[in-house]
């Protein structure tokens, strides 16, 4: 017997660094470190506003909400994290 279709509605928060590929071949180290800060900044507010994380590559992330207002107010407090990132921080991250 055939399993009936499960249908469910998702908002999609898709992120990545601006420029990461250029910052690797300029300087490894310096930019895996601002991908760990910037990978912690996301990991916070995903878990803050109830969302999960699908899937990660290199400085990407895909993150599945349940609630569209969810995963506006997490890319607006995403970005508002890592404004107060890059104000204490020499090298800014860029999203």
């Amino acid at each position: 017997m055939a399993k009936p279709n499960r249908r469910r509605l998702a908002a999609i928060f898709f992120s990545d660094m601006k420029g990461f590929s250029r910052a690797m071949d300029e300087d490894e180290n310096a930019t895996l470190e601002l991908l760990r800060d910037h990978n912690e900044i996301l990991d916070e507010q995903v878990a803050l506003h109830n969302g999960r994380v699908v899937k990660t590559v290199g400085d990407a992330y895909m993150v599945e909400f349940e609630s569209s207002v969810d995963a506006v107010a997490c890319a607006l407090d995403c970005q508002r994290a890592i404004e107060a990132y890059n104000e204490d921080h020499g090298r800014p991250i860029e999203i």
